[in-house]
């Protein structure tokens, strides 16, 4: 198979997310923390707002402040496509703007800042959430081709035969190359029942096939409790987000709670694929891991300066129980912090493959008069022993187990394997 070289748009990534940073998508990424509205959210959305208002109406002048450059430019642009374009019928003035505002943002080079149309912030809510009509994967933009990260366990995507790696060409017939992810998405995302056929490309075979897959509604727990084994505990954690920081939180201390009455000897925390989610959440769920008054993370801002650090500061239930974290190339962002910094607290035992690199805050700003938003990286989390986490320095696991694909195929996992057995020989 032919690969596009140089795709003519920027690779978006959420989650995160993709986006919240790796994208999840048919279910979200969340490649990034999220953080909360505060007193900084005033400081740059109220000149970026002014900054939006003043290019869809030209009435609203931005503070001097923030203006660098010749506005004069974009205007005699707009004028000439408007004056001189051979289908002038096909221009739509509010399109123009939003194109104008995502090149705008592109030109930050941070694949995880970026804008959103009122129909994408809609669409990026619901994934968040965690409950959507869809195939249910995990997607990535890598090279201006959107690629299967991770189907869901039970999905249509996982009952299809998609796999990690496996290239998205096209959809419904339609070539997606250089299209935005948010632009697939709506495209792969539908109504329970429907039908969806996918153009793949699969590097491992190098081999290219169409796949049909029947939408189901997806719901994806953020996180799940399936009792005890041999004495020991397994939790996975699939994002650390929710409705909210408050409902993830409360989820955590309603599981804890379960696990609590087990009384396990050792605990399993599965973060594999899971791209992150709230800072505040996963803060959280630390501190009931980690004696008090231990440092956990450190935040920093322009210029290097560190900004706050993070710390243990209450009683946490299970601080002295052995744990073993599995993680993968996916795991991202949020999860790298809650396997680093149980790691570097020597309260865990990391597994599976090296996780993705993915270390950056952005915030959310989603009070734009029309329902668009922004997503702005505005600090670097930095682990307890000044690590940096990015994609040359991830978490490096304890024990690297790769999954072949044989035992993929068989239903085999020697890195849950592996967890179970170095918590009962402890």
């Amino acid at each position: 198979m032919e690969i596009k070289k140089n795709p003519p748009n920027k690779a978006l990534t959420v989650l995160g997310a993709s986006v919240l940073g790796i994208l999840l998508i048919t279910g979200v990424g969340i490649g990034g923390f999220i953080l909360g509205r505060s007193s900084l959210d005033k400081k740059i959305c109220e000149p970026l707002q002014r900054a939006k208002q003043y290019i869809l109406t030209g009435s609203v002048e931005p503070p001097p402040e923030i203006i660098e450059v010749d506005f004069s430019i974009f205007w005699d642009a707009w004028k000439n496509l408007k004056d001189y374009y051979i289908f002038p019928e096909d221009l739509d003035g509010q399109e123009m703007v939003y194109g104008a505002i995502k090149g705008m943002v592109a030109a930050s080079t941070d694949a995880y800042t970026e804008f959103l149309t009122p129909e994408e912030t809609e669409l990026y809510n619901s994934l968040t959430e965690g409950k959507y009509e869809g195939i249910g994967a995990t997607l990535d933009m890598i090279n201006g081709y959107v690629t299967i990260e991770s189907p869901f366990d039970g999905s249509p995507a996982q009952a299809a035969g998609l796999q990690s790696g496996d290239i998205i060409l096209y959809v419904d017939g339609e070539d997606i190359y250089g299209q935005t992810i948010w632009e697939v998405i709506s495209k792969i995302k539908g109504d329970k029942g429907t039908t969806v056929v996918l153009g793949i490309y699969r590097p491992s075979i190098d081999d290219e096939f169409d796949v049909s897959i029947v939408r189901d509604e997806i719901k994806q727990p953020a996180m799940t409790y399936e009792g005890v084994t041999d004495g020991i505990a397994y939790i996975r954690i699939s994002r650390f987000t929710d409705k909210s920081s408050v409902a993830w939180n409360a989820l955590w201390s309603q599981i804890l709670v379960e696990v609590e009455k087990d009384n396990p000897s050792g605990i399993i925390f599965d973060i594999r694929s899971n791209s992150g989610g709230y800072l505040d959440s996963v803060l959280f769920a630390l501190q009931d891991l980690i004696p008090d008054g231990a440092l956990l993370m450190k935040v920093q801002g322009r210029n290097g300066q560190i900004n706050r650090n993070y710390k243990v500061s209450r009683t946490g239930k299970f601080t002295d129980v052995p744990i073993v974290v599995l993680v993968d190339s996916y795991s991202a962002s949020a999860s790298e912090i809650f396997a680093g910094a149980l790691l570097q607290n020597n309260r865990a035992y990391i597994i599976g493959q090296p996780t993705y690199g993915k270390g950056s805050v952005w915030m959310p700003i989603t009070d734009f008069v029309d329902g668009s938003s922004m997503h702005i990286t505005i600090e670097q989390w930095v682990l307890p022993n000044g690590q940096i986490i990015d994609r040359n320095n991830p978490i490096n696991p304890n024990e690297i187990i790769e999954i072949t694909k044989e035992q993929d195929d068989a239903g085999e996992d020697p890195q849950l394997d592996r967890a179970y057995e170095y918590l009962k020989n402890l």
